[in-house]
C-alpha cells in the first residue's frame, strides 16, 4: 500500500476543504490533511518536520491572498506542488499564478481533475527532486504553458512569418469556439483567415503582418455556421537582426458580450423612446381637456353661424355671404384639424381613452374601404386580399380604422401623381418562441397580420429606421405633422402588437402589423338606434364648467327639442336635481370640472334617480374613468370636440336604449 498523500489545504470554508478531500478519497488517492487559513499558519506548516507533499489553494481568501502564500514557498525555495482550487478566478488571474510557479488550477465544480493533477504533480516533484535544477526548472516550465494552453477557454495562436507564413500552433480552445480541431487550420494561413468573415479577413491578415497589432475585434464564421465575435491580443516576434519573425497571441470569444452590448443599446434606443412618448403624453394630456374644450365652442358657434349664413346666402345676388360662408367653413376646417392633431397626440402619447372589443380585421377594412379609395386617389389602385376565417383580434374599431387610414395617406404620398398600387393583405399567423426572441415586443401565440403595401418610391434604410419617430416627416413644411406613423406605433403597440416596415428606394413599402388573436368571439352590434335622432320633449340635465361651451351644448340640445337643465358645476347640477320633481330623462356631464368630477356627479344622480341613462363627455378623461387606458365597463362617453350630429345621435341612443327595457316591461 502506496504511503499517504500530505496535504496543505490553504481554505478559509472546512465543509469545502471536506469536500476537496473526500472527492480525492473517492478518486482512489490516499490522503491526509491540514487545513489552515492564515499567513501564519501557511508559515507554520512549511515549518514543520514534516512537510505537505502537495499544497492546495483557493483564490479568494480572506486574509491572505493564494499569490502570498505561492511567494512563501519560493521565498523558502521549497519544491511543494502549488495547485489552485477555486470556485471562480478569471483566465488573467488564473495565468498570472500559472506564470508566477502554480502547478495547476482547478475549479471546485471539476475537481474530477484534481485527483489526476496531484497524481501528475507528484511524479513531476519526483522527477526534479532526481534531476539537476536547470533541467528541472525547464521542464516545469513547459508543463505550466501546456496546462495553461490546454485549459484556457481562448484561444492561443502562434504564426511564423519567415521564411515563410504558416500557423506553427493553435490551443484546444479553438474546437470549442470554432468548431474546428487545430490541425484543420494549422499551417498555411489562408485556412485560418477562410473561417474569418469577409469584411475581416484583410483586416486580420495585415494585423499578423504588423509589428505591434492593435486590439481588435473580429467577426467569425462557426463551422455550423454561427457568426461568432473574436478579440485579438497580438504581439510581434523580432530576431536578433530586428527582422519581424513571427506573430503570437490570444483570440478571446466575446459574442456574448458583444450581443449584450448590441442588446443594451437596443434598449436604450427603445428607453429613450419610451420617455419621448411618456413626455409626449403628458404634454397631450395636460393641454388636451381644455384646449378640446376651445375647439368644441369654436366649431360649435362657427356651426351657428354657417347655418345662419346658409339662410342668407340662399337669397344673396352678390355673393358676398358665399364668400362668408367659404371662410367660415375655413375656421372650421382649421378647428377640425387642430382637433385631429390633439387625438394623435393622445394616441401616441397612450392617453386615448380605448374602447377594446373582439372584432375582425377584415370587417375594419371593409368598413373604411370606399374611404381608403378616396384617400388614395382615382388614379391609384387599391387591392384587399383578405384571408377566410381570419381569427378575431380585441381592439378598438376605431384605432384600427385610423391605423388603415394613416397608412393609406402615407402610401398615397409615396406614390407621387397618384399612380400606383395599394393592397392590404390579412393572414393569421402562429408565432413560435424563436420567432418572437428575435424581435422586441413580440410574444409567442396566434396572431393577426395586417400589411399594407406600397408601390411608391421607398425609403432608404436611414429614413426606414426614423419612420415610427414622432414629428420627423420628410414631407414639405405644412404638408404634414410627422405624427402619422407614430400614430400607428402608439396604437398597435398600446395593443400588445408590434409593427415593422421594411422599404427601399424604387421598390416600394410594406407595414406589417401583428395583432394578438383573441378567443372572444366578436358581439353583433344589437344598439336600436332612432331613425330620426330627434327630442320630443325630454329633459336632459347638462353639467359643464366652461361657460361658452355649456351654452353651445345647450342651443344644440334645445335645437334637436330637448328641454334642458343647464349646470356650471357639480353642486350646481345636485341643487337643480332636489328642486327638480320631474323626471330627468338622461344626465349629459363633463368629466374633469375644478369642484366635483363628473363620475361624482353621476353616482350621487344615480342614487336618487337610479337606472337614469348617462353620457360623460370630455376631451381628456385620464384616469377618471378607465383602468389602464381602457373605458370603464358601462361607459359611455361622448370625446371632445363633437359636432351636434354626434351629440344628438348618441343621446338619442341611450335614451332609446332605455326605453326598450320598458317597452318590454309594459307588454
Amino acid at each position: 500500500m502506496s504511503p499517504p498523500v500530505h496535504l496543505l489545504v490553504v481554505e478559509d470554508n472546512d465543509d469545502d476543504a471536506v469536500l476537496v478531500v473526500d472527492r480525492l478519497r473517492r478518486s482512489g488517492l490516499t490522503v491526509d490533511y491540514q487545513r489552515v487559513e492564515t499567513l501564519d499558519g501557511v508559515t507554520a506548516a512549511l515549518a514543520a518536520e514534516t512537510l505537505p507533499d502537495v499544497l492546495l489553494c483557493d483564490y479568494n481568501l480572506p486574509s491572505l491572498s493564494a499569490e502570498s502564500v505561492l511567494g512563501l514557498l519560493h521565498e523558502r525555495e521549497l519544491d511543494i506542488p502549488f495547485i489552485l482550487v477555486s470556485g471562480q478566478i478569471g483566465e488573467e488571474s488564473a495565468a498570472a499564478l500559472m506564470r508566477a510557479g502554480a502547478h495547476d488550477f482547478v475549479l471546485k465544480d471539476r475537481l474530477a481533475r484534481l485527483a489526476p493533477a496531484i497524481q501528475r504533480e507528484l511524479r513531476e516533484a519526483e522527477i526534479r527532486r532526481e534531476r539537476r535544477q536547470g533541467q528541472a526548472a525547464l521542464r516545469e516550465s513547459e508543463e505550466r504553458f501546456r496546462l495553461l494552453a490546454e485549459h484556457a477557454q481562448d484561444i492561443i495562436f502562434r504564426c511564423r512569418l519567415l521564411p515563410h507564413a504558416e500557423v506553427e500552433y493553435l490551443s484546444p480552445a479553438v474546437t470549442a469556439i470554432t468548431g474546428y480541431e487545430p490541425e484543420e487550420l494549422m499551417g498555411d494561413p489562408a485556412r485560418l483567415f477562410k473561417t474569418v468573415a469577409p469584411d475581416d479577413e484583410h483586416v486580420m491578415e495585415e494585423s499578423w503582418r504588423s509589428p505591434s497589432p492593435d486590439l481588435m475585434l473580429l467577426r467569425w464564421r462557426r463551422r455550423n455556421g454561427d457568426s461568432a465575435w473574436m478579440e485579438q491580443r497580438a504581439a510581434g516576434i523580432r530576431d536578433a537582426d530586428g527582422r519581424l519573425v513571427a506573430v503570437q497571441g490570444v483570440l478571446r470569444d466575446v459574442t456574448e458580450r458583444v450581443r449584450a452590448e448590441h442588446d443594451h443599446a437596443a434598449m436604450r434606443v427603445r428607453l429613450h423612446q419610451a420617455q419621448r412618448l411618456e413626455s409626449l403624453g403628458q404634454l397631450a394630456g395636460g393641454v388636451a381637456h381644455d384646449f378640446n374644450n376651445l375647439l368644441g365652442v369654436i366649431l360649435g358657434f362657427t356651426a351657428f353661424v354657417s347655418e345662419e349664413i346658409t339662410s342668407a346666402a340662399a337669397s344673396d345676388t352678390t355673393g358676398r355671404w358665399a364668400a362668408v360662408r367659404e371662410d367660415v367653413g375655413r375656421i372650421t376646417h382649421a378647428a377640425e384639424r387642430a382637433a385631429a392633431l390633439t387625438q394623435q397626440l393622445l394616441v401616441f402619447g397612450r392617453r386615448e381613452v380605448v374602447q377594446p372589443r373582439a372584432l375582425y380585421v377584415n370587417a375594419s377594412v371593409a368598413a373604411v374601404e370606399q374611404l381608403l379609395r378616396r384617400t388614395v386617389g382615382k388614379d391609384a389602385k387599391l387591392v384587399t386580399d383578405l384571408a377566410d376565417d381570419l381569427w378575431p383580434v380585441w381592439a378598438d374599431l376605431g384605432q384600427i380604422e385610423q391605423v388603415l387610414l394613416n397608412l393609406a395617406v402615407n402610401a398615397r404620398d409615396a406614390m407621387p401623381g397618384g399612380d400606383g398600387t395599394l393592397t392590404i393583405r390579412t393572414r393569421n399567423i402562429e408565432i413560435d418562441p424563436t420567432m418572437a426572441a428575435s424581435r422586441p415586443g413580440l410574444v409567442a401565440g396566434r396572431h393577426v397580420q395586417l400589411q399594407v403595401i406600397d408601390t411608391g418610391t421607398g425609403m432608404p434604410p436611414e429614413i426606414a429606421e426614423r419612420a415610427f419617430e414622432p414629428f420627423f416627416t420628410t414631407k414639405a413644411k405644412g404638408s404634414g405633422t410627422g405624427l402619422g406613423l407614430a400614430t400607428v406605433y402608439g396604437i398597435v403597440t398600446q395593443g400588445g402588437g408590434s409593427v415593422q416596415v421594411e422599404s427601399s428606394p424604387g421598390q416600394g413599402t410594406t407595414f406589417t402589423i401583428l395583432l394578438p388573436a383573441t378567443d372572444e368571439v366578436p358581439a353583433v352590434d344589437e344598439t336600436v338606434v332612432p331613425a330620426a335622432p330627434v327630442g320630443t320633449g325630454q329633459t336632459v340635465l347638462l353639467v359643464e364648467d366652461e361657460p361658452a361651451l355649456l351654452e353651445v351644448t345647450r342651443r344644440h340640445l334645445i335645437r334637436a327639442g330637448y328641454q334642458v337643465l343647464a349646470a356650471s358645476g357639480g353642486a350646481e347640477a345636485l341643487a337643480m336635481i332636489a328642486g327638480h320633481d320631474a323626471e330627468i330623462h338622461l344626465l349629459l356631464t363633463d368629466v374633469l370640472m375644478p369642484e366635483m368630477l363628473g363620475k361624482e356627479v353621476a353616482e350621487r344622480f344615480l342614487a336618487q334617480r337610479p337606472g337614469t341613462p348617462v353620457l360623460f363627455m370630455s376631451g381628456y378623461v385620464g384616469s377618471a374613468l378607465t383602468s389602464q387606458g381602457r373605458l370603464d365597463p358601462g361607459v359611455s362617453l361622448l370625446e371632445k370636440p363633437f359636432a351636434a350630429a354626434e351629440l344628438i345621435a348618441r343621446v338619442s341612443q341611450l335614451l332609446a336604449a332605455e326605453r326598450a327595457p320598458r317597452a318590454q316591461d309594459g307588454a
